[in-house]
Order: structure tokens, then sequence, then C-alpha cells
């Protein structure tokens, strides 16, 4: 029977660290947090990438020019302007390569930390259960003793009918039994 109970609870145990583990928010917040350090790893990546300018205006400006006529000097004309550049950085002395190192040690050091709190809930876990299969089967064995205080009670009180034990030995009887229920309901309390 011991067996069967110690395998049972080790499916249950592996079911309770299973669900803590997958429903704690600090565990979901590291994950996402290491989610987004990845995307970082991308941007770093992208420096290696040229870069697109494109610029592009228009708008009235006001033409002042002391050298032209002065029909043709301060009105307002239209002016338009475009332009694209095309930017490849051949050589910026190992910041990319740096960069993108310091990004992939972020997600290793943020992978650590979703291992860390894992590993830290799943701990949590396995003590609350441990703890909680020691207090039934300590108020198993409670109750037992319980059960076995007043057996004791009744046959001293049958004792004390016969008179062959005294009121002192049944009130002692009894106050063990009181005990015994006192510290019953101290396991209740601690569940």
């Amino acid at each position: 029977m011991c067996l069967a109970a110690g395998s049972a609870f080790a499916d249950s145990l592996g079911n309770a660290v299973r669900d803590a583990v997958a429903s704690n928010p600090l565990i979901g917040e590291a994950g996402a947090n290491r989610r987004a350090i990845d995307a970082e790893v991308d941007q770093a990546q992208g420096l290696y990438r040229p870069k697109l300018d494109v610029e592009a205006y228009t708008g009235p400006y006001k033409y002042d020019r002391s050298s032209l006529a002065d029909r043709d000097n301060r009105e307002w004309r239209l002016s338009r302007s475009a332009s694209v550049v095309l930017r490849q950085t051949l050589f910026d002395g190992f910041f990319r390569a740096n960069e993108v190192f310091r990004q992939y040690a972020r997600v290793n050091g943020a992978a650590a930390r979703v291992l860390e709190r894992s590993e830290v809930v799943a701990l949590d876990a396995v003590e609350v259960y441990v703890d909680l299969i020691r207090h039934y089967r300590i108020l198993e064995l409670a109750d037992q003793n319980i059960a076995a205080h007043r057996g004791i009670v009744a046959r001293i009180a049958d004792l004390a009918r016969g008179g062959t034990a005294t009121t002192g030995d049944r009130a002692q009887a009894e106050e063990r039994l009181a005990a015994a229920e006192a510290i019953r309901a101290d396991v209740l309390r601690a569940l």
C-alpha cells in the first residue's frame, strides 16, 4: 500500500510542479523579457545591413538675392527637393560584432533567469507538496492516537466502575486524550 501511495504522490507531485511552473507570473515575465531581448539581437544584427535614407520635401521659400534684378528678388517660389542616400559601413572598429555578441550574452542571461525562476518555483511547489503530505500523515497518526486514547479512557472507565482503577487514573487518561485532540487541532491549523 505504501508503494502505491508513493507512486500516486509522485504523479501528483509532477503535476503540481508542472502547474506551478506553468501558471507562475514571474516565469511568464522572465520569458517575455527573454523574447524582448531576442528582438534586440535582430536589431544588433541589423547593424550589418546597409542603411537607406530617403528624404523629400516641397514648399515655398522666399527668394532673396541682391545680385538679381528687383523684379526677380524677394518673391516667394515653390521649392522641391528629393534625395536617396545608401550607406554601408565597411569597418567600425568591431562595434557591430561586439554589439551582436553583447546582445547574445543578454539573451543567455535572460534564459538563465527563466531557468532560475522556474527552478525556484518548482522547489517551492515540491516543498509545499511534501509539507502537505507530512501534515496529512501526522494528522492520520493523530487520529490513530486519539482512537487509542479513547480506548484507554473507556477501559479505565470500566476498571473504575469495577473498583480496580481510581478516578485519578481516569482523569489522567482523559487529560491525555484532550492533549491528543489538541495536537490534532494544531496539525489542522498548520494545514
